[in-house]
């Protein structure tokens, strides 16, 4: 099983971050589709600072998060049918 742990950091520290090569996640408007070479699953739900995401993972070569933006219903009822909530840590 697969998770994703969210860090909440300064804008000084994600400054530092993007300046040493490390992307941020994707947000896309459209649930990803596995296909061919590409294997999507379905990890979490992220809520934060009263925005809500369904999280992917987003499998070729490379693992990447793709946050859906959803609203907070909707996370609540994933929540209440057995999604999983995402960790956040607060720094």
């Amino acid at each position: 099983m697969e998770e994703f742990v969210f860090i909440r950091i300064s804008e000084q520290e994600a400054r530092t971050l993007l300046a040493g090569g490390i992307q941020r996640c994707t947000i896309s408007n459209c649930i990803p589709r596995s296909h061919d070479d590409l294997e999507v699953e379905f990890i979490c739900v992220l809520i934060v600072g009263g925005e809500a995401f369904a999280v992917f993972d987003v499998e070729d070569d490379v693992d990447e998060a793709v946050l859906v933006p959803i609203s907070l219903r909707e996370a609540e009822r994933l929540i209440c049918r057995g999604a999983r909530r995402c960790t956040v840590i607060n720094r």
